[in-house]
């Protein structure tokens, strides 16, 4: 497989020299533009990427050439999922603005607005929504339908992802009655049979999303180039109808499918979806182990999301934050000095770094509750972090005694009378037959603990056994649990509870109840 590609590649670079030698630039450049570029777009990213990549290294390259090319490979990198090199290949494009036709314009400003959405930052997305909208871009009749159904488009992905869905979808069908199936523009009319398709999923609509995600595909096959892009979201969407309608193993050879087309992207944000619902449909047939194997693939590949999507987040920031200034320094020159517009740099760069640390705090800190309460559902009995015992003097007890004392101990454990307010240790002693020195010294040389934290861990113990086993505790209030399981106040039990487990009754109650509401899907579906 390698010495195939490696002679493609040699016959590829061979035949551009040729090329070299017998047409001139502009049209070696114009027919690998048309030609190369295009087909391996949405196929082979990387291949397409190679090549504008020589054009641009061409030293007789025109700025118009350089308007077209980088334009073509802001759209490559979108596909291959590095949004960071797209942005910085469309902000670039402001400076060959006068090679470029209102509707390549149009469609730049559109480019932005779908990475910058992609990467959670709506309000900046929109904020590039409101100017194109309100912007003289298009005097032609031509350009004016496209920028009316693709702003449209635009508005409607940000109402799926507010789950909006039938506005959305209301939207769109009235756009395509008023203007036929938008045949004047293949891509956007591809765009919106695949965002209908979605909207009717996640509506429950099985039958129509069904009917777009197939016109998406004829579609596709039907297209003069390749576009396994578009093609992983169809097979996705359709793997997802065959999910809600129990058909896993054909869901499993639809996402497959998919998956491969996204290996050939290098999409890594593609491959994750995918991974995630080939999970889902393995567990549902109860293929443990290749349900094992899809989640180490998908941890791997979430990490690497992680940092991939930091770095084109802090990107989108100074590429954002750098134009604004541009703006800012051209309208306000004759009032504002330099200095004065590089604190607002300096402002907007660290309000941007805060932003990113913000939102990787919250995701680490969800990621930790998530596995603390998988650590304590895990064990049957939860182990204190230990606790820190001021070291005295050791009491001589006979061994016997102490067995004797650990046995009762044990006893004491499988009944439910330290839910009891008035239990101490000396109440417990005097149960035990024993003295307060006995007792404390056991449970401080084995469970490395004083009295009153044994007690509380076995009140935690309870009432999360109580929890994960009677559906009924997860509706009860916080007050009464903590009555329940012995504590004299809500305050004392929650702290108590959140020493104990890591997380606070509240979230441990909400990550519960998720859970049984997952369980009670996965039996439904099966």
């Amino acid at each position: 497989m390698k010495l195939f590609f490696f002679k493609y590649n040699f016959l590829f670079f061979a035949l551009l020299l040729f090329q070299n030698a017998c047409f001139s630039q502009s049209e070696i450049k114009e027919s690998l533009l048309n030609q190369n570029v295009k087909e391996l777009m949405n196929s082979n990213p990387e291949q397409a990427i190679n090549i504008t990549k020589l054009l641009l290294s061409k030293p007789s390259i025109t700025d118009a050439e350089k308007a077209k090319i980088n334009f073509l490979t802001a759209k490559i990198y979108k596909v291959k999922g590095d949004y960071s090199n797209s942005l910085q290949f469309l902000f670039e494009e402001k400076k060959y603005a006068n090679y470029l036709t209102d509707k390549e314009k149009l469609v730049i400003e559109l480019e932005k607005i779908d990475v910058l959405r992609e990467l959670s930052l709506d309000k900046e997305a929109k904020d590039i929504l409101t100017t194109i909208e309100n912007s003289d871009i298009g005097t032609s009749k031509d350009v004016r339908v496209f920028k009316k159904a693709a702003i449209l488009l635009e508005k409607v992905k940000f109402l799926f992802n507010e789950q909006k869905f039938t506005d959305g979808i209301k939207l769109l069908t009235n756009e395509l009655h008023t203007n036929g199936n938008l045949k004047n523009f293949p891509e956007l009319a591809l765009s919106y049979s695949l965002t209908l398709g979605q909207l009717n999923l996640e509506n429950r609509n099985f039958v129509e999303a069904k009917k777009y995600f197939e016109n998406a595909l004829t579609t596709i096959k039907k297209s003069k180039y390749n576009n396994n892009y578009a093609e992983v979201f169809a097979l996705s969407g359709l793997a997802s109808i065959c999910f809600q309608e129990k058909k896993h193993n054909d869901a499993i050879q639809l996402l497959l499918n998919a998956y491969n087309n996204s290996i050939g992207l290098q999409n890594i944000y593609l491959q994750e979806s995918v991974i995630k619902k080939l999970s889902v449909n393995y567990l549902a047939i109860k293929d443990t182990l290749n349900y094992k194997l899809t989640n180490v693939n998908f941890i791997k590949r979430h990490a690497e999301i992680d940092e991939l999507e930091q770095e084109s987040i802090n990107t989108a920031y100074n590429l954002i934050s750098q134009e604004q200034s541009e703006k800012y320094v051209q309208q306000e020159s004759n009032y504002y000095n330099i200095s004065y517009v590089m604190i607002v740099l300096v402002l907007l760069f660290v309000f941007g770094l805060f932003f990113m640390w913000w939102r990787l705090f919250q995701k680490k800190k969800s990621l930790a509750v998530i596995i603390q309460y998988l650590n304590v559902t895990r064990n049957n009995f939860i182990n204190l972090i230990p606790v820190k015992v001021e070291e005295i003097k050791k009491i001589n007890i006979p061994k016997e005694t102490e067995q004797m004392l650990l046995k009762k101990l044990e006893r004491f454990e499988n009944t439910t009378k330290f839910t009891n307010k008035d239990i101490s240790l000396a109440v417990l002693a005097g149960q035990f037959d024993t003295n307060t020195k006995y007792l404390s010294e056991v449970i401080n040389s084995n469970f490395n603990m004083n009295f009153n934290a044994y007690i509380n861990k076995l009140r935690i113990n309870y009432i999360v056994e109580k929890l994960k086993s009677d559906p009924n505790f997860i509706s009860y209030k916080i007050s009464y649990l903590a009555e329940y399981c012995g504590f004299s106040s809500h305050s004392s039990f929650a702290t108590v509870f959140k020493s104990v487990t890591g997380i606070s009754p509240v979230t441990f109650i909400d990550l519960v109840r998720k859970e049984k509401e997952e369980e009670n899907l996965v039996l439904e579906n099966e």
